[in-house]
């Protein structure tokens, strides 16, 4: 029975948080689940997680209940985190399984034992988690049956599934049994006692626990959707049931008030998972009255402030998950309401089918699973791989930076992989491509004859076609300043107004950037707009250039010999010599410069081996340039970059070459660029800076 090989550890299991390490798990960002267990755990073979209401309808609106983006979702998090810890509700659920291997330090040594199933009573949000196939969804209970295992803590709670009760109904129920015994607690007879969201779980059992309490004496009010309210009727519990739409809870309250007209509210149960719902309990229970909300992700600290606001003195009471003797309350309520349990069973008994979504593909991905497209050797890669992922399944604004040809587009496209948009379009533009006359029709569209040349059916622009997906803007640093401000209006608004329309056309779109250069040196020279770049940088991914990686160089290098090689049909290698030549060179163009370097060394080498001399011939045709420029004036490194040495860069690749097409190239950059940059420094390719008198 006891085979863990680890010393007992924090009761708390502060030992497993890693990011930030050694805090208390509910606060970590990210868990360490790896076994063995230590001394004092417990290891769960899990079978089912039970995800909490308002996390599940948080992913259920942000996946558009689709089950695969919900399954996807969901692994994500898991794979990320450690554990079932919404990051946007702070919630996570319970889980259910057998027990697996105790610690001889754990309290339930002795007690439980291997093949005992039982119900975890701690939020998944502090207890570390793997999942390593899914087998089911139901879309209706937001209960998966998965293969997996999950770590007890020597203080976590827990109960052992009872006989003769479906283990699904039991999941549920104990999940939200501190709620309920909570709600009867606070009940007194004779009271006007109300319950929100009502037909939902906790407001199901909420409801029976008040009727308990109030018996036949006093007023119970069921508040609920228009959908629920026959179901409820034929439960027989409520004295009143009333419709209402918590998504405008003003309007709600006018509604239901109008309805109950001055009846005096003494304690609501506020059961809802709608954001901002709060304020409807508070404005329809009655001074001095209680509000107690039975979901953890409750705004509590907006609720105060519109108790406040609103000038009204209620206690506002906060979710109360563990109760002694919580979860044998909530059985003894099944028994003495059969009507509530045959509703339970009706919503979690296997006969449930018809909201069951069966999975076809069940690997979850490891959160340290490296996609084999990308090359990544070394610590600074596999970093940013890594923080890409994590970041990837939030639709939050990325910046990513670093040197032209480094690889920003391959990390955008990594961010728009591991999402749960990946299934959406992915729209790349590249913003020095654009004019700046063009910009706003390109971005936002336009109707028929906004302009001339304008297309007679008009069109939509990047904005509307990336709508559900992500738009990622390329050389955000060359976007003219009258076209930033139209980008941070959209970026606030989330809606586009199309050129010759005043509508405007609401988007949901994730937005990725990119640039080589160093806003924050264009903020204080006062090219770039200080708002948007605030608006921006909200995570910034810096891409460090070739030089500083060098362990990726010949991984690159072999890849890009195999790629084109099949694509050619050509089978060549690199001499040992040309691989130590790769290795000490500076790349000053990065993975560009040496893919487009191997592509021609591929195509114009006459023998099987590519020899150090010939790659030498390739580095000479650069010198005087890629490595001096490079030394000189190095681009946009993470922090401080003076324009002064751009301005040096183009005033060598002027002086050196003839047109603008052999200096982007030399630069590798967009013709484009390199015509606005010798404009702004006053320079022409092949001759001196231009004068007063030069045309």
């Amino acid at each position: 029975m006891e085979k863990a090989v680890r010393p007992a550890a924090c009761p708390f299991g502060s030992h497993r948080s890693m990011d930030p390490p050694s805090v208390l798990p509910q606060l970590a960002w990210k868990l360490d689940a790896s076994l063995p267990i230590y001394g004092n755990e417990l290891l769960i073979r899990v079978e089912t997680l039970n995800i909490n209401p308002s996390s599940f309808s948080q992913l259920c609106e942000e996946t558009g209940r689709d089950p695969e983006q919900l399954i996807r979702k969901i692994c994500s998090i898991v794979s990320l985190r450690g554990k079932m810890h919404n990051p946007i509700t702070g919630s996570g659920g319970t889980l259910m399984g057998t027990v697996a291997e105790i610690g001889a330090g754990h309290p339930a040594y002795g007690t439980l034992q291997s093949g005992d199933r039982i119900c975890t009573l701690i939020s998944l949000g502090l207890t570390p988690l793997v999942i390593e196939q899914v087998k089911s969804l139901n879309i209706q209970t937001g209960q998966l049956e998965l293969d997996g295992f999950a770590i007890l803590f020597e203080t976590g709670l827990y109960a052992p599934v009872p006989q003769g009760i479906d283990t699904h109904l039991f999941l549920a129920v104990s999940g939200e049994a501190g709620s309920t015994y909570q709600a009867n607690l606070l009940c007194e007879p004779g009271m006007t006692a109300m319950v929100t969201e009502s037909a939902g779980t906790v407001g199901l059992l909420s409801l029976f626990s008040l009727r308990q309490k109030l018996g036949e004496q006093g007023t119970l009010i069921a508040i609920t959707d228009e959908e629920n309210v026959s179901a409820l009727q034929n439960l027989g519990v409520a004295d009143r049931i009333v419709p209402a739409d918590m998504n405008n809870p003003l309007s709600a309250y006018e509604a239901v008030r109008e309805r109950l007209g001055p009846l005096a509210v003494d304690l609501t149960v506020d059961c809802s998972s709608v954001p901002g719902a709060e304020m409807f309990s508070i404005l329809m229970t009655r001074e001095q009255g209680t509000v107690y909300f039975t979901n953890p992700a409750a705004h509590y600290s907006g609720a105060g402030l519109s108790a406040e606001g609103i000038g009204k003195e209620v206690n506002l009471l906060l979710y109360r998950g563990y109760i002694p003797g919580h979860v044998p309350f909530c059985l003894q309520l099944l028994k003495q309401y059969p009507a509530l349990e045959r509703r339970f069973h009706a919503r979690y008994g296997p006969e449930n089918s018809e909201a069951l979504y069966v999975c076809q593909s069940t690997h979850s991905p490891g959160p340290d699973e490296i996609p084999p497209s990308i090359i990544a050797r070394g610590p600074e890669m596999r970093e940013i791989i890594s923080i890409a992922k994590r970041i990837a399944p939030f639709n939050t604004t990325v910046l990513i930076t670093g040197e032209t040809g480094t690889g920003k587009d391959v990390v955008a496209n990594l961010l728009h992989q591991f999402s749960t948009r990946c299934d959406k379009p992915f729209i790349k533009i590249n913003c020095s491509a654009i004019s700046e006359n063009l910009f706003e029709s390109e971005l936002f569209g336009y109707e028929r004859g906004s302009f001339t040349g304008a297309l007679k059916e008009g069109r939509a622009g990047y904005f509307e076609a990336a709508n559900h997906g992500t738009l990622f803007l390329d050389e955000i640093g060359d976007m003219p300043l009258s076209s930033q401000v139209k980008l941070l209006r959209v970026l606030q608004s989330k809606e586009v107004v199309r050129i010759g329309s005043s509508k405007a056309v609401p988007v949901d779109v994730r937005v990725i950037l990119a640039t080589n250069r160093n806003l924050r040196v264009m903020v204080r020279k006062g090219t770039f707009r200080e708002d948007l770049y605030y608006r921006i940088n909200i995570i910034n991914l810096y891409i460090p250039p070739l030089r500083e990686r060098r362990s990726s160089i010949r991984p690159l290098a072999e890849s890009f010999l195999q790629r084109y090689g099949e694509k050619y049909g050509v089978r060549k290698r690199l001499s040992q010599n040309a691989l130590e030549l790769l290795l000490s060179y500076d790349w000053p163009g990065n993975i560009r410069e040496m893919e487009n370097m191997i592509q021609r060394l591929l195509l114009c080498s006459g023998e099987a081996v590519i020899t150090g001399e010939e790659l030498h011939r390739e580095f000479q045709k650069n010198e005087g340039f890629g490595a001096p420029l490079h030394a000189e004036a190095p681009l946009l490194p993470p922090e401080e970059a003076p324009e002064d040495q751009e301005a040096a860069r183009y005033r060598a690749a002027a002086a050196r070459y003839h047109s603008t097409r052999e200096i982007a190239r030399a630069l590798q950059t967009s013709q484009s660029t390199v015509v606005r940059r010798l404009r702004k420094y006053g320079l022409r390719p092949g001759g001196p800076p231009e004068g007063p008198g030069d045309s």
